[in-house]
């Protein structure tokens, strides 16, 4: 077990991955990276599907306490390739969001070289047959949904919905939304469409450990960086307040060691009441 941070049991989260690969990259964490999360997650907390996480939050209002949600954006060939096994292996359900006009081809949205290969149909059809797994949606063609007229939200969400739900004979429930950040790429139009297309439940990207009934169309994921060792993954498993106290003592400690280094030691004490306005403006910027 890592050194530093203790499991909460008050955690209550949902976890989002993109890519894995045997090298760590762009939004992928290697094999070696998850596989070690996942021997961590094992036996400290109860990880759930998306259906039962969710169904726990109609019920009693709020997500259950100790729960943990694995969730994986994009519908990469790596997740059934390499992330599936090693989940089957633990016997840990997943969900995958998968971009519906890009099956076949490969994160187009991002830079050439950012790029790896996407599932086909055919690939797909035999992972959503893994009991394990939940299949949901990540609109057609990753789009930032709150930049979008009304008509052309209604195509992403509802259009991905219907060709998951016509290639895979089953109802498609849940959608994460691309970029995912509440404001910034999700606003309440984007909101109210996926009510209107009858989602049970949507993720955002906004970071938080918990969920409840108000959050059901906006909820709170935390990203699992390429960059997150060990003891940063325990870290993110804590509340999110205690996640920011942690990031902000990073920030006081590496502001102060800049000053020395630069040899203003006698600025160090008068500049730390700047230190709110630096944290504030230093926010973590999510994997999208």
């Amino acid at each position: 077990m890592a050194s530093g941070y203790q499991p909460q049991t008050k955690t209550k989260m949902v976890l989002s991955y993109h890519n894995i690969a045997e090298e760590r990259g762009f939004y992928t964490l290697s094999e070696a990276q998850f596989e070690e999360q996942l021997h961590y997650l094992k036996g400290r907390y109860d990880v759930v599907s998306v259906p039962e996480y969710v169904d726990h939050i109609y019920r009693y209002g709020k997500s259950r306490e100790g729960s943990v949600v694995i969730t994986f954006d994009d519908g990469f060939k790596s997740y059934a390739e390499i992330a599936l096994p090693l989940l089957d292996k633990m016997k840990m359900p997943s969900a995958l969001f998968v971009c519906t006009g890009y099956l076949g081809r490969s994160n187009e949205w991002n830079e050439e070289q950012y790029r790896s290969p996407i599932m086909d149909e055919q690939q797909l059809k035999e992972v959503a047959r893994n009991e394990l797994v939940t299949i949901g949606a990540h609109t057609v063609y990753h789009p930032e949904l709150a930049r979008l007229q009304r008509t052309v939200i209604q195509f992403e969400l509802g259009e991905s919905k219907a060709y998951l739900e016509n290639l895979l004979g089953r109802r498609i429930d849940y959608v994460a939304y691309p970029y995912g950040q509440m404001h910034l790429h999700v606003n309440q139009k984007v909101l109210s469409v996926a009510r209107s297309l009858e989602y049970r439940g949507a993720f955002s990207t906004n970071y938080d450990i918990t969920n409840s009934r108000k959050s059901l169309y906006k909820m709170n994921r935390v990203d699992i960086a390429a960059e997150d060792d060990l003891n940063e993954f325990i870290l993110k498993l804590q509340p999110a307040n205690h996640y920011y106290e942690e990031q902000r003592k990073r920030n006081r400690r590496s502001f102060r060691q800049t000053l020395r280094v630069f040899g203003h030691v006698a600025m160090v004490d008068c500049l730390e009441g700047m230190l709110p306005v630096i944290e504030t403006s230093s926010s973590i910027d999510p994997a999208f």
